[in-house]
């Protein structure tokens, strides 16, 4: 039975802290009786399994406890840290979500066992909790911290919602946005770690490369079925099949892969849905589009000048040999698309030409935006010296095919937003450009040259998000470190009106997911392992490491 006293409900979370599995006890162990409690427990939403669970619900003083691992803090919003035997356990109340994901065991639990009273220093919210006098304490099971929730806690600290009927049990909801799941089926290829999420559908890997469609379902066994089949990369007599990658973008599913040697072969592009696959692009060539107008430019081996083209409905009678249906813009003494440099040293066999293909371009009114590298003055520089050529960025007027270079920075990655591009130097030095005021200007610095590189980065609302290649940082337009380990950072949503990011995180920067809205706020933050992350219609949708689930979090109720 629970003792209802001025409507004080107690339900006590362990904490698991980082990894740690001793009990923080103290060295003369106060032994109390606990039982299991006979009633249920729902948890936003979700049944607990009492009986079958590692770290089961406990009932002291015929008040209920509950054990508050690392995952159980985070699913009802709350962040602890273990800072030791003499600073003690902190809790606190936060914005971060997490997935249900239950500790189970084969074992039954039996009805009845003991707990022990910790002395170590516990803080609830920066308050400190005199365990020795508190009618209720904080308890130890099976190395785990467990933690009274009175109304003090639960509704004062915490602002949890919770209830008990004597039929329906004990009902605890957080104020954190709640996260659901749906199953996937069991024929995923587990080694392939690329999956896509768009209009309501999930696509992996199967087995003997398949691809699959599976549809997202919160009450039901989801409906699979296989959309396209993957070849063989028979280069060099290869059995295995080529190695797909799956990824979303404006609310649509699209499948690339590379098949052949290294200089001879090709990517591929596909727009997957429910009929199966279209083919993109089947070329070496980059690809963008900007409504009825497409831009590509070649970025396979042994790259030429003048190597862009442009597509729309007055080009499809295009006598272009190479093309045909496009037209060539641009400058013909420009290599466009290329992050291009020369090497020029004492050595003859160090002289040279050399670099990387990009995929970055953007249109404003009738301007192309992109990298590009001036062939002509490289010639005159290996023949006759004087300035060093460099790559840099560069619009073309897509009428006039005029080409102007915007800065003289040496740029190795740019985007767009509104009337602004913004872009990084060889140096990692941050730059906007003004289209409408026809200026640059130098954003806040902190590196040191040479000491690192942007790997990767995006634009949202005037702020730039980008990747630290070398230490995999995650960093604002002020250089202030915001996450560690980035594995995917993306613009999403209906409007790309989100920018998210899945995260390894670190012991000073535990969050695994972060979505932030157009001012900058972080709308979500998750400590679930994750990754396939998009924004669709307000709600954040990510495959789950540890649940093997499609996660789904509703943002519109933080929105409002």
């Amino acid at each position: 039975m629970i003792r209802r006293s001025t409507v004080v409900f107690i339900v006590i979370f362990t904490i698991f802290v980082f990894g740690l599995n001793q009990a923080y006890a103290s060295t003369e162990s106060v032994w109390v009786p606990v039982t299991l409690p006979t009633f249920n427990v729902v948890l936003n939403g979700i049944d607990m399994d009492n009986q079958n669970s590692k770290y089961p619900f406990i009932v002291y003083k015929e008040i209920t406890y509950f054990p508050m691992t690392y995952n159980a803090c985070r699913f009802l919003g709350l962040e602890s840290n273990w800072k030791g035997m003499e600073e003690g356990l902190r809790i606190d109340m936060s914005d971060i979500s997490a997935a249900y994901s239950p500790d189970r065991t084969e074992i039954w639990n039996s009805s009845s066992y003991s707990a022990t009273i910790p002395t170590f220093p516990i803080h609830v919210n920066g308050k400190l909790i005199d365990n020795s006098t508190e009618e209720y304490p904080f308890l130890i099971f099976r190395d785990i911290t467990y933690f009274p929730i009175t109304w003090r806690f639960a509704y004062q600290e915490f602002g949890w919602g919770y209830r008990f009927d004597p039929e329906l049990g004990l009902s605890i909801r957080s104020n954190t946005i709640q996260i659901r799941q749906s199953v996937l089926p069991e024929d995923r290829d587990t080694t392939k770690e690329t999956m896509a999420i768009a209009g309501g559908y999930v696509y992996y890997v199967g087995a003997n490369g398949q691809i699959m469609q599976s549809s997202i379902d919160l009450n039901q066994v989801p409906v699979h079925k296989v959309v396209f089949q993957l070849p063989i990369n028979s280069f060099w007599g290869g059995s295995d099949y080529v190695l797909p990658k799956l990824y979303s973008e404006d609310g649509k599913a699209y499948l690339s892969y590379y098949s052949g040697g290294a200089t001879m072969g090709t990517d591929y592009l596909y727009y997957i849905t429910s009929d199966g696959a279209s083919l993109i692009n089947n070329t070496r060539n980059a690809r963008v589009s900007f409504g009825e107008m497409e831009f590509q430019w070649w970025i396979g081996s042994a790259p030429g000048p003048g190597n862009l083209y442009m597509k729309t409905p007055e080009t499809v009678d295009s006598n272009e040999l190479g093309y045909p249906g496009w037209k060539n813009i641009g400058d013909p003494k420009y290599l466009y698309g290329w992050n291009w440099h020369l090497n020029d040293g004492n050595d003859t066999k160090q002289q040279g030409a050399g670099g990387t293909g990009s995929r970055e371009g953007f249109l404003i009114g009738d301007d192309f935006y992109i990298l590009a590298f001036d062939t002509k003055a490289a010639e005159e520089y290996m023949q006759h010296g004087g300035t060093k050529p460099t790559t840099g960025l560069y619009r073309v007027d897509c009428k006039t095919n005029d080409t102007t270079r915007v800065s003289e920075q040496v740029v190795t990655g740019f985007r767009v937003e509104g009337d602004v591009v913004y872009y990084h130097n060889e140096f990692s030095e941050l730059f906007k450009y003004d289209i409408s005021e026809d200026k640059e200007y130098p954003l806040l610095l902190s590196f040191e040259r040479g000491n690192e590189f942007i790997e990767r980065f995006e634009v949202l609302g005037g702020q730039i998000y980008f990747e630290c290649g070398a230490s995999h940082e995650l960093k604002n337009s002020d250089f202030e470190t915001i996450g560690w380990g980035v594995h995917e950072l993306k613009l999403t949503g209906s409007d790309k009106e989100y920018l998210a990011c899945t995260l390894s995180g670190n012991f000073e920067l535990p969050d695994k997911i972060l979505v932030f809205n157009q001012e900058g706020k972080i709308v979500f933050r998750s400590s679930d392992d994750a990754y396939a992350i998009t924004v669709e219609e307000d709600k954040v949708y990510y495959f789950n490491k540890d649940t093997n689930t499609i996660c789904i979090g509703d943002l519109s109720s933080i929105l409002k």
